[in-house]
Order: structure tokens, then C-alpha cells, then sequence
């Protein structure tokens, strides 16, 4: 009699334990599946925020490499910081970075070296300076010159889709602009790139 009671007790141990097993498995496995669902969000928001950035580089593309001819307002003040002049005539670094403006985007650059602390300049070094204020792709068509003036025309297909169908000063053909070097006895005090062909 004590045998079989025994034997009872132990065999209603073994069951509840088998019976209470299962359960306890059972738990984890509901909590795992939420984790991998949670990351596929995460990893689809980092997507969208990168094809937003990559949607928003493109706009900040300048027609001169370093914000010059035919570039806006709005990315001289971004590249150039606070514009101590006004909508028309700009002044940026000191009053060595004049830009002139007719609808937001800049006609004219000039680069005044009498506002540094080096006043003169060489030919060279004012030619190689005004350059980077003027379009990529710009081809020279010719050289003119005058009294105090030294200068090169271009021709730019970038130039010519930026200004088409506006109003731009003494232009001809579309995309046609000049650099000329201002200078006196003591050398460069001015670079300029302009939009238009030169006009003697």
C-alpha cells in the first residue's frame, strides 16, 4: 500500500512537471519575433533619411566653383556667409568679394585686392583667382585689351541654360561672358568676370 502510494505521488510529479514545461518554452518564443520587425523599421527609416539627403545634394550644385557668375543669392550667403551689402550689390569676405546681382543670380564678380593686405597682385596670380568665380565649363573665344585692362571672352553652356529667357545685361549670345584684369604701374588691384562680351 505504501509502495503504490509512493509510486503515485512520484508519477503526479513527473505529469505536472511535463505539463508546466511546455508553458515555460512557450514564452520566449512569443517574445522574439517582435525584435526582428523592429529593426526592419529602423533600418527602412535610415533608408528614407538617406534618399532624402541624397534628393537634397543635388540642389546645392553651383554654376562656378566657387560660388560666382551666375550663381543665387542664396548660395553666395551659404558659401560666402553674411552679405554686408544688399540684393544688388553684395559684399562678402571684407569687401573682397563683390558680386552684382539682377534676379537673385550674380552678373558680375569682382574681386577687389585693394580691400586685403596684399593691394597689387601679379597677372598671373589675379587671372588664376577670377577663374575660379567663372563657370567650368567656359571656353575662351578670344583676348581684348585696353587702356589699364587686360581681358579674356568665354563662351559657357551652363551659363547660356542658367540666364534662358531672362533679361541679362549687353549680352549677345547666350552663355557669353568676360574676365578682365584691372591694373597700374604697381600691378592687379581688380579682377572681374562679367556677364556679356566685352564692349571696348
Amino acid at each position: 500500500m505504501k509502495k503504490s502510494m509512493s509510486v503515485f505521488i512520484v508519477t503526479s510529479i513527473l505529469l505536472g512537471a511535463c505539463s508546466s514545461a511546455p508553458l515555460e518554452e512557450a514564452e520566449p518564443v512569443k517574445t522574439e519575433p517582435p525584435s526582428p520587425t523592429t529593426s526592419t523599421k529602423e533600418v527602412k527609416s535610415v533608408d528614407t533619411s538617406k534618399s532624402e539627403e541624397e534628393e537634397k545634394q543635388p540642389e546645392m550644385v553651383t554654376v562656378s566653383k566657387s560660388t560666382g557668375l551666375g550663381d543665387t543669392l542664396t548660395y553666395y550667403t551659404v558659401f560666402h556667409g553674411d552679405n554686408a551689402g544688399d540684393a544688388t550689390m553684395g559684399s562678402f569676405m571684407n569687401g573682397f568679394l563683390l558680386p552684382m546681382f539682377v534676379d537673385q543670380r550674380a552678373v558680375e564678380v569682382r574681386l577687389s585686392f585693394e580691400s586685403t593686405t596684399n593691394h597689387r597682385r601679379t597677372e598671373e596670380e589675379a587671372a588664376r583667382m577670377i577663374k575660379d568665380y567663372i563657370p567650368i565649363d567656359a571656353k575662351q573665344t578670344k583676348e581684348f585689351s585696353a587702356d589699364g585692362i587686360k581681358g579674356v571672352e568665354y563662351e559657357s553652356e551652363t551659363l547660356a541654360k542658367v540666364f534662358e529667357g531672362s533679361t541679362t545685361p549687353d549680352e549677345q549670345k547666350p552663355g557669353t561672358f568676360k574676365t578682365y584684369l584691372k591694373y597700374d604701374s604697381e600691378g592687379v588691384f581688380a579682377a572681374v568676370a562679367s556677364l556679356g562680351p566685352w564692349k571696348p
